[in-house]
């Protein structure tokens, strides 16, 4: 007589490695505001802000943006994003584009070390931007405020 196998029973998940309803950690993102930032529209003596968020969760690029505050260098964004995963990169990128017809304008970034960040843990400040290698430049005027949680 043959023995089929349920997915439903438990003993058979775990003979395969599977864990049902194994939480993952959760990393949220919370983009509130800027200042200070550059102007990189001249004609409007302003710029367009928004941010891109990047960052590598179980060796997939998860990639989300906040909505373009128009004609501003003081930004509100309060937005918030999370994304879960067994393992995320050990950086999180935070770009501030500007807002353009043809071809955005780099504003800066924050580069976040998650390693910093211990599960269970929030952080939350006013982040200066940089170049893209991390190194406060005149060009790259203002900072961004920014709250990070990992959720064990």
């Amino acid at each position: 007589r043959s023995h089929k196998r349920n997915p439903n029973n438990s003993t058979w998940f775990s003979k395969l490695g599977h864990q049902p309803n194994l939480k993952m950690p959760k990393l949220t993102i919370e983009a509130i505001a800027g200042r200070d930032l550059g102007i990189f529209d001249t004609l409007s003596k302003s710029s367009d802000p928004y941010l891109e968020i990047s960052v590598l969760a179980d060796l997939a690029p998860y990639k989300q943006k906040t909505k373009v505050q128009e004609s501003t260098t003081s930004p509100t964004w309060n937005e918030t994003f999370t994304v879960e995963a067994k393992k995320f990169s050990s950086e999180l990128t935070i770009k501030c584009l500007d807002k353009d017809l043809v071809g955005d304008d780099f504003m800066g970034v924050v580069l976040f070390n998650l390693r910093d960040l211990k599960e269970g843990e929030s952080v939350e400040g006013w982040y200066p931007l940089t170049d893209t290698k991390g190194v406060k430049n005149p060009k790259f005027p203002g900072e961004i405020k920014l709250k990070l949680t990992l959720k064990p």
